[in-house]
């Protein structure tokens, strides 16, 4: 059965036989910011019945693939809903999901939600988390972080760490291990979609890439990511955001550190600017 919606009532409409350019530019997306005129003039046209066939095939396929998505997510929330929820502190968030229309969003049902109930935490808070890559990483890695004797065994079984290839006392090769770990993978997709967020996370994001380029800011990133995924769910707590600020004020204190440091090291000192010093007692 036809799957009718507001991007596809106009097609629906024309596949019922529907030609009245003026009746189908009604059926327009409410978002759509071209005039009425404007839709009526790019509805007209010959009708060829070859044209209008490829359409209603088209239709028919686009309507069964996602009646049949649609099934499996009923089927994925069921299963879901089997599993054992766990007393939360915090209401879980809602974005009031709705798959009226099938593009808006990755599941029928609320999945943050529900993903939130189960493991304890959310997930989602985390910046480029969002709830299709969470249930990939879960449904993956599961919420049991006791498998994993501590954050680095983590970070490693997902290949997301330094390799560490020696060869007679001498460190040969530093590159990461290939892995087709589904969990990685997702790491990697919420890794690229902070290169423009203003987060902590974000500043680190653009740091390592302006640093040592794109694929290595995405597993380093990645490998930060899956350090806090696993103590949030081996310890229950939420994630706190951190600002760009401040990535950059603690990027800057340990800069500072490690200058005094070295120059001690060299026998001198460091001696602040006068005015730096009235910014500090500002």
């Amino acid at each position: 059965m036809p799957i009718v919606s507001e991007q596809s009532a106009i097609i629906n409409a024309i596949i019922k036989g529907e030609r009245d350019p003026r009746v189908l530019a009604l059926h327009r997306n409410f978002r759509c910011k071209a005039s009425l005129e404007t839709i009526m003039k790019s509805l007209e046209g010959n009708w060829r019945q070859e044209h209008l066939f490829s359409l209603k095939v088209a239709w028919n396929l686009y309507s069964t693939i996602h009646e049949e998505i649609s099934n499996c997510e009923q089927e994925m929330q069921k299963l879901l809903e089997k599993f054992e929820k766990k007393k939360l502190d915090v209401v879980p968030k809602s974005k009031g999901v709705s798959k009226k229309n099938y593009n808006r969003s990755p599941y029928c049902f609320d999945m943050r939600s529900m993903l939130h109930s189960w493991s304890g935490v959310d997930l989602c808070e985390i910046p480029g988390i969002s709830d299709n890559i969470a249930a990939r990483i879960l449904f993956e890695i599961g919420i049991d972080m006791g498998k994993w004797k501590s954050s680095k065994h983590f970070a490693s079984w997902l290949a997301v760490c330094p390799g560490n290839k020696i060869s007679g006392g001498k460190r040969l090769s530093g590159r990461t291990k290939p892995s087709k770990n589904r969990a990685r993978e997702a790491l990697g997709m919420a890794a690229q979609s902070l290169w423009h967020s203003d987060s902590y996370l974000g500043a680190y994001y653009r740091k390592m890439r302006g640093k040592f380029g794109a694929p290595k800011a995405n597993r380093a990133t990645s490998h930060k990511l899956a350090i806090i995924i696993y103590m949030m769910l081996k310890h229950g707590k939420e994630y706190i955001e951190l600002t760009q600020a401040e990535f950059e004020l603690r990027h800057k204190l340990k800069t500072i550190t490690n200058l005094n440091k070295r120059a001690k090291e060299c026998g001198y000192k460091l001696v602040p600017l006068e005015e730096n010093k009235k910014q500090e007692d500002l």
